[in-house]
């Protein structure tokens, strides 16, 4: 994996920010889970796969950027919203960082 960023989630998991997507690591199983690839994806699933950042909201939803824009992942229905992010141009704007 390339990993860019990592989210302490309590003391016992690691989510990751990745180029070949969302995953978690548990630290007493020492297992890594890929958190999209059974999700149903829109058409352009290959490209949500990148991500650069990932932070997580008091909600307990986690938000991740990068290729095309942002993403919202609850991990308690596991559901995914894409928020897609254009240029004037309308080429997909990346998001590096969350704040």
């Amino acid at each position: 994996l390339k990993i860019y960023q990592f989210w302490a989630q309590g003391d016992s998991v690691l989510w990751m920010a990745a180029r070949e997507g969302l995953f978690t690591y548990h630290l007493p199983s020492r297992k890594v889970a890929n958190h999209l690839e059974s999700l149903p994806y829109p058409a352009n699933a290959a490209q949500l796969n990148l991500f650069h950042t990932i932070l997580q909201d008091q909600k307990g939803n986690f938000w991740a950027g990068g290729k095309n824009g942002l993403i919202r992942f609850q991990p308690k229905n596991q559901e995914l919203t894409q928020y897609p992010l254009f240029k004037k141009n309308n080429t997909p704007r990346r998001v590096w960082r969350l704040l």
